[in-house]
């Protein structure tokens, strides 16, 4: 068994794709607003169930806002989980953190 300590809270998350389409291409869009300091080497991950990445490459291409906070998002198929990685410092503020794919 492993446990995890808590590491803070998000808030306001969204997730929205461009396609709604079974099947289809799309990008991801991810926003939330965290209420705890962000460091580097910290990741957010999501579980995205019944989802494929249609990519040999397990690192996937990222945009983020503010620009440079999240660098890398990778894609393990197996749990089919989606992680984006801090790479800049962050502290709490009452502005969205916002990521893009790009499909």
């Amino acid at each position: 068994m492993t446990s995890t300590q808590a590491v803070g809270d998000l808030q306001r998350f969204s997730a929205t794709l461009s396609v709604l389409r079974a099947g289809q291409v799309t990008a991801l869009s991810v926003s939330f607003t965290p209420f705890m300091d962000l460091v580097a080497g910290d990741f957010v991950s999501m579980d995205l169930v019944g989802f494929t990445v249609d990519s040999t490459d397990e690192r996937l291409p990222l945009e983020s806002s503010p620009d440079g906070a999240f660098g890398d998002a990778t894609w393990t198929p197996r749990s089919q989980t989606l992680v984006f990685f801090v790479v800049c410092p962050h502290t709490p503020t009452p502005h969205p953190q916002t990521l893009h794919s790009k499909p």
